[in-house]
């Protein structure tokens, strides 16, 4: 009977000590990767695409630790929460419940740009450069109309003589948002 009791207690005492570094080796894992790297980047998720891949993607783009630990996390705590697909804001210093929580809310990050009328390219151009885009490279992208274009849009081929676009963009808001 000591015997069993020894073993038992002998049994516990392994499972305490097997306990206390798992539990660490978890909570360390879903702390933020830096906390002081308090940039936003941008992160997207595919429609369709599932929790799992979602995981592998923030573990191979650096925003969490351990794959493993976080799909146990989202199974133990909230494998119910579905991931909404879209662009989201997500920082290094954000915990893994930060982000994923994030993810699970649906705020997507969106960026919106308005076209005035009457704005010419140029004018489009340096309003695309304050939301990041590059001005050169729109102005490049509208500079020559492409065959793929022409053959899309029959009204094109009247363009040949200045071959640019301008004044056939729609003033109106656009969601711009992972355009870059």
């Amino acid at each position: 009977m000591k015997l069993i009791r020894k073993l038992f207690f002998l049994a516990i005492l392994l499972g305490l000590l097997g306990t206390i570094p798992a539990y660490y080796y978890i909570n360390k894992s879903l702390e933020p990767i830096d906390q002081n790297d308090s940039s936003q980047k941008l992160f997207y998720i595919n429609a369709g695409s599932s929790l799992s891949l979602v995981l592998r993607k923030l573990n191979s783009d650096g925003f969490i630790k351990d794959y493993r630990t976080a799909r146990i996390y989202t199974m133990i705590s909230g494998g119910n929460k579905k991931i909404q697909p879209g662009y989201y804001q997500i920082s290094k210093s954000m915990s893994f419940k930060q982000i994923f929580d994030k993810l699970a809310s649906g705020k997507t990050y969106q960026v919106w740009l308005t076209i005035p009328e009457g704005y010419s390219m140029k004018k489009i151009a340096k309003r695309i450069s304050t939301k990041g885009f590059s001005e050169n490279k729109y102005l490049s992208l509208t500079a020559q109309i492409s065959a793929e274009y022409k053959s899309e849009y029959s009204f094109l081929d009247k363009l040949a003589s200045t071959n640019s676009l301008e004044g056939y963009l729609f003033p109106d808001t656009y969601d711009v948002t992972g355009a870059k």
